[in-house]
């Protein structure tokens, strides 16, 4: 209790059921939920809505500690939202998880040279299917790689790609395998914000891409908070 009152600056009974998972930049997307009651604690910010609590992460390797941390709540379904690269996709694109590869240790992808060996894991079937469903065919499901360095997913792109990941982010496999041992159903969406190997993270966008871009992380956070109050909130 001492431990998740100072990590979040919240009592466990104040999370709702539903949880979205992201980045603090992303937070005003979804402020049409309607905040009732904002916290700022020493990880996480949380921001409690009707029937659903938004917890921006100040780190995003803290992301499983997160998950961990709910099993102690009401929370019954997360979902995670933010950025991620992509080997195929082009910016402005948005992916749901059907599951990440586990190339979270910088040692191990660092000195590793064979894509085999990583575990693979996986959302939850249903949450990931109902919620897939209700985004539609402009978000299709891909493969992921969670990697823990910007540096290495650029110089391992291969051993990446090789593994069968489209996609690659800093957290999914954390919270799924976090998710399921805390008994908490999880999926995860993202938008695509460059493109591994030619537009980089630190290049300078055309206003073509940083508008599609713009438009990806509106749209999709709507179809997430319509999906949260239509779908898992009556």
């Amino acid at each position: 209790m001492k431990r998740f009152n100072k990590t979040f600056n919240l009592r466990p009974e104040e999370i709702e059921t539903n949880c979205i998972i992201l980045p603090s930049n992303d937070r005003d997307l979804f402020s049409s939920l309607g905040i009732v009651k904002s916290s700022r604690g020493l990880f996480y910010n949380t921001d409690i809505t009707p029937g659903c609590t938004l917890i921006s992460l100040k780190n995003r390797m803290f992301a499983g500690d997160c998950v961990l941390s709910l099993k102690e709540t009401n929370c019954k379904n997360i979902i995670l939202f933010g950025s991620c690269g992509s080997f195929s996709l082009k910016p402005g694109a948005r992916a749901v998880s059907a599951g990440s590869f586990n190339m979270e240790s910088f040692t191990g992808l660092l000195h590793t040279e064979s894509s085999s060996g990583f575990t693979f894991i996986a959302p939850d079937k249903n949450l990931t299917d109902n919620l897939s469903d209700y985004i539609g065919k402009r978000a299709k499901k891909e493969t992921f790689a969670t990697v823990s360095s910007l540096f290495l997913e650029e110089i391992k792109k291969e051993t990446i790609k090789s593994a069968g990941a489209v996609c690659v982010d800093m957290e999914s496999s954390q919270v799924f395998s976090a998710a399921e041992s805390a008994g908490i159903r999880a999926a995860g969406v993202f938008y695509v914000t460059d493109t591994i190997g030619k537009l980089l993270f630190y290049d300078r966008y055309t206003k073509e891409d940083a508008d599609k871009i713009k438009g990806a992380r509106k749209s999709l956070a709507d179809k997430v908070s319509g999906f949260v109050t239509n779908e898992l909130s009556r």
